[in-house]
């Protein structure tokens, strides 16, 4: 699955929308790639940062999958240049 930006012009008037896409190979039309729409989410010129932000973590929170929020990040060790005068 993939997220595109649909172009359709009506009128005069260009509209961009946000779609959830899937790719899958028709059989019945020898094996060639199509596309399928799974959702239209919304035109692009509605949609606000935060919009995009809920949008993330609701399919996350959906899908059970930890967030960023939820991910703790604890310290790395830097041994890489220690690896490298080794080497040497």
């Amino acid at each position: 699955m993939f997220v595109r930006v649909a172009t359709s012009r009506q009128r005069g008037k260009t509209y961009r929308s946000v779609q959830i896409c899937e790719s899958w190979r028709d059989p019945a039309r020898g094996g060639k790639p199509r596309t399928r729409i799974i959702a239209h989410v919304g035109q692009l010129d509605r949609f606000r940062p935060q919009d995009v932000d809920s949008i993330i973590q609701g399919l996350l929170r959906v899908f059970g999958r930890p967030s960023a929020k939820d991910t703790e990040v604890v310290e790395g060790k830097d041994f890489g240049h220690i690896y490298a005068l080794e080497e040497i």
